[in-house]
């Protein structure tokens, strides 16, 4: 079912209380009720039932688009000479601020570009994209034809007509043909043709319906719905009433002043995505990469005279928001969420200060903290709260762990507070006054189908898109750790999870005060919990566990038996069966799709690119967490890329040829799943000891063996942690260390890593392997 993209929705018993017939479809079906006027008669086995299929047709909102510079097809060498001889120091050093500057360095810009770039207005083809010149003249003279005959009869007419619908045939079939093979042989050279195709075939085309609601408000037009989401995006900002107590400037580690070189803004400028487009200036990535020596000189003119006037520019601060579909009904407004795009230079100026202060707030972060934080991710978030569960939980403990949920934490977060919270890290003098410009007025305009919103000016909030935004959020909520005393905690970004022990009605109620301490924590610093999203997770496996009522704001919030964790689904007995029953699905889900889209394909290594892109990563992410050791999860892991190779292999006539699992998996150059998750395992252990992951946390519990005196048989290099149970004894950090005693005991005794494709090859080694050379030995070591 999963494979065809089919689900059951019937639920109506029969008098056995059991369900027999099924409702099997790929939409969402509604209303399954037993009928009340059957007609005929009634099987008390089989009763009759009634559903509802919505199909709801909603007009697109028409496409506003007016002429625009065409930068690909720019005449760049006239463009570099005209700015090799603009006298930039002369044309800038008369302007009396920074924001003049900036005015007039886009002066200049936009006179050189209209001259040298072409404009033009995008057209809209009632074709695919795949139909050539040729074939749209022929469907054109087809129908002429067509028409021809149906008004006089000539049969003349109708011999031509009937001629030029076998040549529409073969001009259709060739041109789809060939575009399938342009596809193919652009893979490696240009692969965002063949991912547009994929989005394309996934329906993941943005559009957006002709009539929108908020509440009680409809817009039918194009402004007004843009109008529609700048009131729901700009309603979410908080007000900055918030009283400041303590002082400031409390490290000694001052961050006051940063100045920047040409040489730095040309290496940026190159490191541009050409894809991206252009923000609210009108000047993409494709045309700062073709000019960057030439703009390098202006860019750190106006740059270092920001930072040395503490202002930053009023232009750079606009940004051009665009409304993303979350889920629901694609007509209300509250199913979007807002995506900024900043204008490139501005982004190329937090590029060049974005490793500058992260250096400096490196030492203040949090370690509970893993998102946007560099050597730290979902990962190692997850490895961390599972070994703490696992340890625990096989020595017979019980955990509680409330998940909470801040509502619009990014939009609500107070300037006022944000610039205390930098002063009290060593933030101070001009570089401060910087921050204080950088965050305030902030203009943003919606648009929508080349249509736009009137401004609104974001009062709170880090700006999103943006390169500092992130790093000034975790500043933020860095000190959220104070108000946590008796429990544990971790966050990824502003996904937040407390958790402890909880044996006693004490231990209870010291997870209880700490929440309480997290409210009083957001009423000082404006933020808002949501309750209905906050809930609470019990990981134990005792038969009998009393029941814990934890509460926020005299709202009690509910127990779940498992959750979702930041992707990966936690049950409270910590099996992780949920979590492969749920990425199989999906997985087959993800396979279906590609072999009922990508099967006209003729090299096998498109489908497999395509397969490990879209489906193995969803069987793979995060595996150091999860990775099951019970065979029947194996094997149902396994089974997603067995059917991929069974399709395959008929696909290619190499059947027969290929008739086992293995023999398949050599001929196309694939690993089992299962070597890929130990794989992962141990690569994750190479990065945590090589410090490539910053999670100390973790390191901790790694346990060196070192003899007390000199053995006669070498021992595995690591002590594995006793445990009683399944669970501890395949926690993330025992079955990785296991993991490599193996290899390396595998590598000792049978010599293998001396000699590795034909030619002297270093031994494996955690600690002085290269990581690419690390791997290969591991991957091959593995196999054995």
């Amino acid at each position: 079912m999963s494979l065809n993209n089919l689900s059951q929705f019937n639920n109506c018993l029969n008098s056995k209380n059991r369900i027999l017939d099924l409702i099997m479809s790929s939409m969402v079906i509604s209303h399954v009720s037993e009928s009340k006027d059957p007609l005929s008669s009634v099987d008390p086995l089989h009763p009759p039932i009634e559903f509802c299929i919505d199909i709801v047709h909603k007009e697109k909102l028409y496409s506003h688009e007016e002429a625009r510079f065409r930068f690909h097809k720019a005449d760049y060498e006239k463009i570099t000479s005209d700015l090799n001889n603009i006298p930039w120091h002369s044309d800038l050093s008369y302007c009396a601020s920074v924001d003049d500057m900036v005015a007039q360095f886009y002066k200049i810009l936009r006179v050189i570009i209209s001259k040298h770039v072409p404009k033009s207005k995008p057209r809209s083809s009632k074709y695919p994209i795949w139909f050539s010149a040729a074939l749209v003249k022929v469907i054109n003279e087809k129908f002429k034809y067509r028409t021809k005959y149906r008004k006089y009869g000539n049969p003349r007419d109708l011999i031509t007509f009937e001629m030029l619908r076998d040549r529409c045939t073969k001009l259709h079939n060739l041109s789809y043909r060939l575009y399938l093979k342009r596809l193919e042989t652009s893979l490696s050279t240009n692969p965002k043709l063949i991912w547009s195709f994929i989005k394309q075939k996934r329906g993941r085309i943005s559009s957006y319906p002709a009539r929108m609601s908020l509440g009680d408000e409809v817009a039918s037009s194009g402004s007004d719905i843009c109008n529609l989401f700048a009131s729901h995006f700009s309603s979410v900002y908080n007000s900055d009433n918030i009283s400041i107590s303590g002082q400031s400037s409390s490290s000694t580690n001052c961050l006051t002043s940063i100045s920047v070189t040409t040489d730095q803004v040309f290496r940026v400028l190159k490191r541009l995505d050409p894809s991206k487009g252009a923000g609210s200036d009108g000047i993409p990535s494709i045309f700062a990469i073709k000019c960057a020596s030439e703009l390098a000189l202006p860019l750190s003119i106006i740059i270092n005279s920001s930072l040395n006037s503490g202002i930053f520019p009023t232009v750079w601060k606009s940004a051009l928001v665009i409304p993303l579909f979350k889920s629901g009904d694609t007509s209300a407004v509250l199913n979007y969420r807002p995506i900024s795009i900043l204008p490139t230079f501005a982004k190329v100026f937090e590029s060049i200060l974005c490793p500058i202060i992260s250096s400096h707030f490196k030492h203040f972060i949090a370690p509970e903290q893993h998102g946007f934080a560099k050597s730290r991710s979902t990962s190692t978030n997850l490895v961390s709260f599972v070994e703490d569960l696992a340890e625990g939980v096989d020595r017979g403990q019980s955990y509680d762990a409330i998940y909470t949920d801040f509502s619009r934490a990014f939009d609500r977060v107070s300037h006022v507070m944000l610039i205390h919270k930098l002063s009290s890290i060593g933030i101070d003098g001009i570089f401060l006054n910087w921050c204080r410009s950088y965050l305030s007025n902030r203009q943003s305009v919606v648009v929508v189908g080349g249509y736009k919103s009137k401004e609104f000016t974001a009062i709170s909030g880090v700006p999103q898109g943006s390169h500092l935004g992130p790093l000034f959020f975790n500043i933020f909520i860095n000190d959220i750790g104070s108000c946590v005393q008796g429990s544990k905690f971790l966050m990824f970004a502003d996904d937040l999870k407390l958790y402890r022990t909880v044996n006693s009605p004490e231990e209870a109620m010291s997870l209880q005060n700490d929440l309480d301490n997290l409210m009083m924590w957001c009423s000082l610093n404006g933020m808002n919990l949501n309750p209905e999203k906050c809930h609470v997770v019990r990981f134990s496996r005792k038969k009998r566990s009393p029941t814990r009522v934890y509460h926020i704001n005299q709202a009690f919030l509910k127990e779940v038996s498992h959750t979702r964790d930041l992707g990966v689904i936690l049950d409270g007995k910590l099996r992780f069966n949920l979590h492969v029953d749920d990425i199989t699905n999906r997985a087959f889900r993800m396979l279906g799709f590609v072999l009922r889209n990508c099967k006209e394909f003729r090299n096998p290594s498109t489908n497999v690119t395509i397969y490990t892109c879209l489906v193995r990563s969803i069987l793979e992410y995060c595996s150091p967490v999860w990775n099951p050791h019970y065979g029947i999860y194996i094997k149902r892991l396994e089974n997603v890329q067995k059917r991929f190779l069974w399709h395959l292999s008929y696909g290619c006539n190499m059947a027969r040829k290929l008739p086992s699992y293995n023999d398949r998996l050599l001929h196309f150059h694939l690993k089992s799943l299962r070597h890929r998750r130990e794989l992962l395992d141990i690569m994750f252990l190479y990065k945590l000891i090589n410090g490539i992951l910053d999670t100390p946390d973790i390191l901790s519990r790694v346990n060196i063996s070192v003899p007390k005196k000199l053995q006669r048989f070498a021992k595995p290099p690591f002590r594995i942690k006793f445990a009683k149970s399944n669970l501890g004894q395949n926690a993330p950090l025992n079955r990785s260390l296991r993991s490599y005693n193996l290899i390396h005991s595998v590598e000792i005794d049978g010599g293998i890593g001396s000699q590795w494709g034909g030619r002297e090859f270093p031994q494996i080694d955690l600690f002085s392997n290269s990581p690419s050379i690390f791997k290969k030995l591991a991957a091959q070591l593995i196999t054995h």
